[in-house]
């Protein structure tokens, strides 16, 4: 008997042809492992990856720091009927670049209150929640750059979308 454990989803397929290269041997088989060059079922359909993917679209772009258009947006929100903009984020990297959401959030709920999904007020209410979460674990360890970067951002809740300050 072979197990296996241990490991990341970015480390699965290595793992399990390291696990088909045991077996085959212990069997005394000679058939190399052919996980590698297998395409995953539904894998064209993940996050908008390789780049030349998500560059080939560049109009009505919502989050800059991971090319994520509108198109994009709206295609998950039919597809999964989602109220919540978490679910965006795991499925198209929407907020996941440098800027962590600062800038794409809103738009993003924005989208889904021009599509009647939520209304305004949830929206706000949404952005609030967000907001608390995003600043909760970096606000004491900015400095430099970074922290300039992160002081537009509040500007930008605070003074544009006049938004209270997170605590």
């Amino acid at each position: 008997m072979y197990s296996i454990v241990g490991g990341k989803l970015s480390t699965f397929r290595l793992m399990a042809e390291k696990m088909v290269d045991v077996i085959m041997a212990s069997f005394k088989l000679k058939k190399s492992c052919e996980t590698a060059e297998i395409p995953l079922d539904g894998q064209e359909e993940l996050s908008g990856y390789p780049l030349s993917k998500r560059l080939a679209d560049m109009k009505d772009i919502v989050c800059e720091c991971e090319l994520v258009n509108r198109k994009a947006v709206e295609r998950i929100i039919n597809q999964t009927g989602t109220r919540n903009v978490g679910d965006i984020t795991h499925r198209t990297r929407l907020g996941m670049g440098p800027c962590q959401g600062g800038f794409c959030t809103f738009r993003a709920l924005g989208i889904m209150n021009d599509m009647s999904v939520i209304s305004p007020e949830q929206s706000m209410e949404m952005l609030r929640g967000f907001l608390q979460r995003r600043f909760r674990g970096i606000r004491y360890a900015l400095w430099g750059d970074q922290l300039r970067e992160e002081q537009l951002v509040e500007y930008i809740y605070l003074g544009i979308l006049a938004m209270e300050k997170p605590q």
